[in-house]
């Protein structure tokens, strides 16, 4: 009997059809990068505004676990025996309220260096807009400059900016100067995280603030500038 001729043969790829496929993937993969690097900007912002959020939270909870009084800044009298320690400062004062210190890392910034030995090598990206006015510093009460102040002291809690996110040395560390322009670059998608007295937030962007700052050299303290 003679047997019907083998439809089987072997299947391969050519060397153009490889090349081909290869060119299709590397141009998706192109294609894809920036969505995902955005994706991860995206991501981390939301992190940064929810960790500025929880820091705010335990703030106000502080203040009105006692009668409504912010913390004082720190210890910062010749005469106090516990001058410039830092389990005097509000943040050691307030972790009793939000109890994990990752909250107060931006996890959109390089933290992988410290410039600042002032907080004993942990990076810390959020600080209080007027700070020197709204916590008690003893110093300028002592000097007639300042007075203790309330939560209800604060006249329109939902426009009064609290806290904002920046590089360590840039918020007032050892390193910091009046002098040095703000580190407010926009790595939240071109803008950065502010959170208002009244728990709310907002991503701004922050290229007004830093082109007063280049045209006068010293800050703002409004937003936008004027």
């Amino acid at each position: 009997m003679v047997q019907p001729p083998t439809l089987a043969r072997r299947l391969s790829f050519t060397l153009i059809e490889l090349l081909v496929v290869i060119s299709i993937i590397a141009l998706l993969i192109a294609l894809l990068l920036p969505a995902l690097h955005n994706a991860r900007r995206s991501a981390q912002a939301s992190v940064c505004m929810n960790n500025a959020r929880q820091f705010i939270m335990a703030t106000t909870t502080y203040a009105l676990d006692h009668h409504g009084w912010y913390p004082r800044w720190m210890a910062s009298l010749d005469e106090d025996p516990e001058k410039w320690r830092f389990d005097t400062h509000l943040w050691s004062t307030l972790e009793p309220y939000f109890n994990d210190w990752r909250i107060l890392t931006d996890p959109g910034r390089d933290n992988s260096e410290d410039n600042s030995d002032y907080f004993y090598g942990e990076d810390r990206n959020y600080w209080y807009i007027g700070i020197s006015y709204l916590f008690v510093d003893d110093r300028l009460i002592q000097w007639g400059q300042g007075m203790r102040t309330r939560y209800d002291d604060v006249i329109v809690p939902a426009k009064t900016l609290l806290t904002y996110c920046v590089v360590e040395t840039k918020s007032g560390g050892a390193n910091a100067g009046l002098s040095d322009p703000p580190d407010l670059n926009g790595v939240h998608n071109g803008t950065e995280t502010f959170v208002f007295v009244d728990g709310h937030g907002g991503f701004f962007s922050t290229e007004p603030v830093a082109e007063y700052f280049a045209a006068v050299n010293t800050y703002a303290y409004t937003y936008p500038p004027g």
